[in-house]
């Protein structure tokens, strides 16, 4: 009797080790495309999983260098992989780590590809939710906007919150770190296995569909980069990859991942223009982009400092029509009280990075009513220098906000690091 394959995985950490084996039974016990857990050493930190197949990883390496065997192997595999994300999905634990380490292949009696997913350490799930923030630094070049912004939140306050992980800081003399967006950091140990959070931003979010496209855009692009296919191919995969990043309405993600397949099974020998949309490569934005990479940990600064010059600006307005006795208008009063509360909602949003539309509601109210109150100012005579005061803080304000929006774009995943011993 031939003997059963296993493969044994190995954690760190026993909070990671837990959730992985809780998720992994939960999946199977389902009926998900996931493997079977044979066993668990509690002590050890390890769980011995079923063979379920070879890592596409190594699938991809033993192809035929044939561009036109791997667009076959392309064309049969693709489904299955779209199917086992969406059906895991389905089961409510969304894999935010799509690649290709991370699926295992076999094939069915039958010939069909039967894949399996694995590696469920950056992953929500409806049943089990986290009690921790996710082992995984916030990478803007990777992760969908809503899940970089409260990972980021997550491990602010991880390092404001774990008197632990200060102290462990202070011996070793080490800065304790305060910009947790793209930029690498050692967390410790003994500080993440003893930190249990009342809440853990990440797990609050929603959308997570979309976060899963996102994912799998990225996915999208590896495959490209080991596969060796025709023009076409290579050209409508990297198409659709873009066509599945930041999106905003799970309705919208999961119809379009799920259309990937049949929209592949349909290219044809010649492009067809407009059937997905491309996001806009425009000067401006790589601007910002670069502005923020410039200003590194100072960036977070750009939000209150739009906020604080248009509410300056609002204030020196306020003084030009004490120091000229102008009567406010009706629409005027409704229109300060407005900027009021627009105040107040942007100065929320600067609290917290996921409030991002709240910011830009409160810089859009602000500055429309100043506007307003320019054109009230010039019809009493008070001339352009007023005129020019309110245009130039609309501007800055506007401006600085522009600056400050996040450009999410594509690279590999990046791993917080234990700390050296």
């Amino acid at each position: 009797m031939a003997p059963h394959l296993s493969h044994t995985k190995v954690f760190e950490e026993p909070y990671l080790f837990n959730r992985e084996a809780q998720i992994l039974a939960d999946l199977h016990q389902r009926g998900a495309p996931v493997p079977r857990i044979l066993a668990m050493d509690h002590v050890a930190k390890s769980i011995t999983m079923d063979h379920d197949g070879t890592s596409l990883e190594n699938v991809i390496e033993s192809l035929s260098q044939s561009p036109a065997a791997r667009k076959a192997w392309t064309h049969r595999n693709l489904g299955a992989l779209v199917k086992t994300v969406a059906t895991v999905a389905d089961h409510g634990v969304f894999h935010l780590d799509l690649a290709s380490r991370n699926f295992l292949v076999s094939q069915s009696d039958n010939g069909d590809p039967q894949i399996k997913l694995i590696d469920f350490g950056l992953a929500l799930s409806i049943r089990l939710p986290l009690q921790k923030p996710l082992w995984v630094i916030p990478d803007p070049k990777l992760h969908h906007p809503l899940l970089l912004h409260a990972m980021a939140d997550d491990w602010q306050q991880f390092f404001r919150d774990s008197a632990r992980a200060a102290a462990i800081y202070r011996e070793r003399g080490l800065p304790i770190p305060s910009y947790f967006v793209g930029t690498a950091f050692d967390i410790p140990l003994e500080a993440y296995q003893s930190y249990w959070p009342q809440t853990v931003n990440a797990d609050a979010l929603k959308d997570r569909w979309c976060l899963v496209c996102h994912s799998f855009s990225d996915f999208l692009g590896e495959l490209v980069g080991r596969l060796m296919l025709p023009e076409i191919e290579q050209k409508f995969l990297l198409s659709y990859a873009q066509t599945l990043r930041n999106l905003e309405h799970d309705s919208l993600a999961k119809e379009r991942l799920l259309k990937l397949p049949i929209a592949l099974a349909q290219t044809g020998g010649t492009p067809r223009p407009g059937m997905f949309t491309k996001p806009e490569a425009t000067s401006q934005g790589n601007n910002s982009h670069a502005t923020q990479d410039a200003l590194g940990p100072w960036a977070w600064l750009l939000r209150p400092t739009a906020l604080l010059v248009l509410l300056a600006n609002y204030a020196y307005i306020d003084d030009q029509y004490k120091t000229h006795q102008i009567v406010l208008s009706d629409l005027g009063f409704y229109a300060s009280l407005l900027a009021l509360v627009a105040g107040g909602l942007g100065g929320l949003s600067v609290l917290s990075a996921r409030l991002w539309p709240l910011f830009v509601f409160s810089l859009l109210a602000i500055g429309t009513t100043q506007v307003w109150f320019g054109f009230e100012m010039a019809s009493q005579g008070l001339g352009l220098g007023t005129s020019f005061a309110v245009g130039l803080g609309v501007f800055l304000g506007l401006g600085l906000a522009k600056m400050a929006t996040p450009k999410p774009q594509t690279s590999a995943q990046a791993i917080p690091a234990w700390p050296k011993r």
